[in-house]
């Protein structure tokens, strides 16, 4: 067994058996301890020693030291008994610093400070890299699921010195990103993206069955509002630019407008009012609006109606849902102005209003020569459950 003459891990002496004044060894173990054991240092900035140190004093000696310190940069220095005593740390030690109220650890040959939470007298906080972790609990207990836990009257999440953004991502369109309101636990209350891109507001009376309230589009940012309990009319597009067909006798789209997922209601209507003008001569051009799942020309035809000699024209449509939301029934209601051969019998449909569809206006010129001109339109929606 081989024997050693000081300790592994603070060098104190060994008191040997052959040994003369053992007393000596002794009291230079217990000074090492003395400064090591609870260590507190005033200072880690001075590279000289203070001109008038108190008995026991610790520093952690700077670097660039001179003077009685010189060449003992980083090491512990302790004035005992009337002289300066130097420890060279080992990493892992500690030591607080009490003119920073800083807890100190010696790592990779230097000190360096934990945070502090800069309260009166100071606070050291455990290391701040903490990765890894399967959950974490604050006044609580994290799990699988919840792997970030809190019990708290109050959760502040500040910014530091700018703007601050919370971030809820999701893999998949069809994935849920939202914020859940719980009363003992059961939902109450949800908003986000529930199931895919568009913003939902959702409530429910025992966490189970749901109702949605609010829901915006995320292409267009329309509102909708699936259970309006009141009745509700609304201009839901307007528009005055001129859109002009001309070239050709194809039946050609000239405005498609979104008719918002929901807006209607099982009992609600819509109401399409258009100003057209167009080439007075004998040839037809007619005029058409239709409501559709898709864009374009598509659509059940709720008027048609063709105007002849007279140049302008003025058409009213509208179709009304009969208490479904996949089931219509429509037609021209009014019009002025002059026109051939006229649509004026109802119309039935079956698109589906809880969805997102289209209300198409188009015409058909029967000479490419002839301009038909959509001035205007108007599009009134009454929602009612």
């Amino acid at each position: 067994m081989l024997l050693m003459n000081d300790t592994p891990n603070l060098a104190l002496p060994y008191i040997l058996a052959a040994q003369a004044q053992k007393h000596v060894t002794h009291n230079e173990a217990i000074r090492a301890l003395d400064c090591l054991v609870q260590l507190s240092v005033a200072s880690r900035t001075l590279t000289e020693p203070p001109a008038s140190p108190d008995n026991g004093s610790r520093y952690i000696v700077a670097s660039g030291a001179g003077g009685a310190w010189a060449d003992q940069d980083g090491k512990v220095a302790a004035y005992q008994d009337g002289a300066w005593a130097f420890y060279a740390p080992r990493t892992g030690w500690c030591a607080w610093a009490v003119s920073e109220s800083a807890l100190l650890v010696y790592e990779a040959g230097a000190w360096s400070a934990l945070p502090s939470d800069g309260g009166e007298g100071g606070s050291a906080d455990l290391p701040t890299a903490f990765d890894g972790l399967a959950h974490v609990g604050i006044n609580a207990t994290g799990d699988t699921t919840n792997r970030l836990s809190l019990k708290s009257p109050a959760s502040l999440f500040d910014n530091e010195g700018a703007g601050h953004q919370q971030k809820i991502n999701k893999k998949t369109s069809g994935d849920t990103a939202s914020v859940l309101y719980q009363t003992n636990y059961s939902g109450r209350a949800e908003m986000g993206l529930a199931g895919d891109d568009d913003f939902h507001f959702k409530v429910s009376p025992d966490g189970s069955t749901w109702y949605e309230a609010i829901k915006i589009d995320r292409s267009s940012g329309r509102v909708s509002f699936p259970n309006l309990a009141l009745k509700q009319f609304s201009i839901l597009d307007h528009r005055a630019l001129g859109w002009s067909l001309t070239g050709t006798t194809s039946e050609t789209a000239l405005v498609s407008v979104l008719l918002p997922g929901g807006i209607l209601g099982p009992n609600g209507a819509v109401r399409v009012t258009t100003l057209w003008t167009g080439t007075s001569n004998a040839n037809s051009k007619s005029m058409k609006v239709k409501h559709a799942a898709t864009s374009g020309i598509a659509g059940n035809n709720y008027t048609s109606a063709s105007s002849t000699t007279t140049p302008t024209s003025k058409i009213q449509t509208e179709f009304h849902n009969r208490n479904s939301v996949s089931s219509q029934v429509g037609g021209l209601s009014a019009g002025t102005g002059g026109w051939g051969a006229t649509s004026l019998g109802l119309t039935m449909g079956t698109v589906d209003t809880s969805a997102d569809s289209y209300i198409n206006i188009s015409g058909i010129l029967a000479n490419a020569a002839d301009t038909l001109t959509l001035e205007a339109y108007t599009i009134e929606v009454l929602c009612q459950p």
